[in-house]
């Protein structure tokens, strides 16, 4: 059945740039104009994780009423890797000559939200199962589209995460937070075939789009970390219990 598109009209107007807008846009620009602006991508095998997730999110979500998506478990792997590779985590003082390293791991994680885009922080990630990550995701995501995080929600992080897969992007070159050294785009899981020993079989694959600060960080460490975190989601009953 052919779809029915409505007439369409456009108004010519002026409007206001909302305040959250400008901070955006004041933030953004700012870190544009301080880095050096590097990315790579890379792509995951997330097979076992696509099947880890469907064995049991049933049971999760009837024990604990937490429906399980799959940026729960990059969470985890993600802070792995940093305390693997703290630079990633780090904060850069080149006035004072110092590398500032943080107690914990503090994620932030892109919501998107008619508002605008917001970066709430899990803090500790590193103490969290996967169960109270994803508690942590829906909290910080109902408060952001709710109008109602603290700025104390929103500071803190060592390092971001960007979902933009939940849009259907299959990768991006994300702009890191003012401050941060890093931030990380995961895709869009698809199928494709690939060939093990001789057989063609189906996997599941996302691609992981890494962008960094070139003054800190080097393009062999950016895939060394991003590599790290593939491997664990590759293995993903080593991220603990749930």
């Amino acid at each position: 059945m052919a779809e029915i598109i409505k007439e369409q009209v456009l108004e010519a107007k002026e409007v206001p740039i909302s305040g959250i807008r400008k901070a955006i846009a004041k933030n953004l620009k700012s870190v544009m104009e301080t880095v050096a602006y590097v990315s790579l991508t890379l792509k995951a095998d997330v097979t076992n994780l696509w099947n880890l997730r469907s064995q049991v999110k049933d049971k999760v979500a009837a024990e604990s009423g937490v429906k399980l998506t799959f940026l729960s478990w990059i969470i985890k792997a993600t802070s792995i890797a940093l305390s693997e590779f703290p630079a990633f985590a780090a904060k850069w003082d080149s006035e004072k000559g110092v590398t500032v390293y943080p107690s914990s791991i503090n994620i932030g994680i892109a919501v998107d939200t008619p508002h605008g885009l917001f970066v709430p922080v899990i803090r500790e990630v590193e103490k969290l199962s996967i169960i109270e990550i994803q508690k942590e995701i829906v909290r910080l995501s109902t408060l952001a589209r709710d109008k109602k995080l603290r700025m104390s929600d929103m500071t803190g992080g060592c390092f971001t995460i960007t979902n933009v897969g939940s849009a259907g992007v299959m990768f991006g070159s994300p702009i890191m937070n003012k401050g941060d050294v890093a931030i990380t785009a995961t895709g869009a899981i698809t199928e494709e075939l690939k060939l093990v020993e001789g057989q063609v079989k189906p996997s599941k694959v996302m691609f992981m789009s890494i962008a960094a600060d070139h003054q800190w960080v080097d393009g062999a460490d950016m895939a060394r970390f991003q590599g790290r975190v593939i491997k664990l989601l590759e293995n993903p009953e080593v991220l603990g219990e749930f």
